[in-house]
């Protein structure tokens, strides 16, 4: 998983801490401009066997009406997206 979030382009994402910190995203920087999360379409935690580190993968729509898939590498604090 972590070649695949090499590849990725990472992101400045604002979250909403609840219950855990980084519980779930709310804004999120591509090239330059904020996009606001408007919904939240699945999200799942993942743990990589391979390389030992959880992520958690996010399906956000966004104000600009496209998805995009957020992807927090929680061991780094490090968030990908993923195809953009």
């Amino acid at each position: 998983m972590d070649e695949e979030l090499n590849m990725m382009k990472t992101v400045q994402v604002r979250t909403y801490s609840g219950y855990r910190a980084d519980q779930e995203p709310r804004t999120f920087i591509l090239d330059g401009k904020e996009f606001k999360v408007e919904e939240i379409l699945g999200q799942y935690y993942e743990y990589d066997i391979r390389d030992g580190r959880p992520y958690r993968r996010y399906k956000v729509k966004a104000d600009d009406g496209k998805m995009y898939e957020l992807i927090h590498d929680e061991q780094e604090d490090r968030w990908c997206l993923k195809g953009k």
